[in-house]
């Protein structure tokens, strides 16, 4: 954790989804980053060090679960949310578990409000619970 403000990343094909989600976050006092694809978001992880992940999984060129394989390499200690508006457990299969978590989409506004304060109240302590 990187202390008050928090560092969130947003990462999703879909400029909608990312100006929804940046508008939230910066709501509740987070700084943000944002990219649209995996690519984007490894180098925006070795950039800023985000202490929160929004990642949609199904994107162009890298996809987010191949972005997440090379974050999670990274060893950094960092909460990850990833969103799919696709329910297809096969994709959910082939995404590591632990630290990360998954919200389909649409998805309710308040379970963001709900990660990021839970993240922001709990600092290093990473149990938080989605959907």
């Amino acid at each position: 954790m990187s202390g008050f403000p928090l560092k969130v990343l947003i990462i999703d094909d879909q400029a909608g989804v990312r100006h929804l989600l940046e508008a939230v976050a910066q709501e509740e006092g987070c700084q943000t980053f944002t990219g649209c694809n995996g690519f984007e978001a490894v180098d925006q992880v070795k950039k800023n060090q985000p202490d929160l992940i929004f990642m949609d999984i199904r994107m162009p060129g890298m996809d987010g679960t191949q972005a997440l394989e090379i974050i999670l390499q990274m060893g950094l200690d960092i909460e990850i949310v990833m969103m799919t508006a696709f329910a297809e457990k096969e994709v959910l299969d082939k995404t590591p578990s632990g630290r990360v978590r998954y919200l389909i989409k649409p998805f309710d506004i308040e379970e963001i409000r709900s990660i990021i304060r839970t993240l922001a109240d709990n600092g290093n302590n990473r149990q938080i619970s989605v959907g």
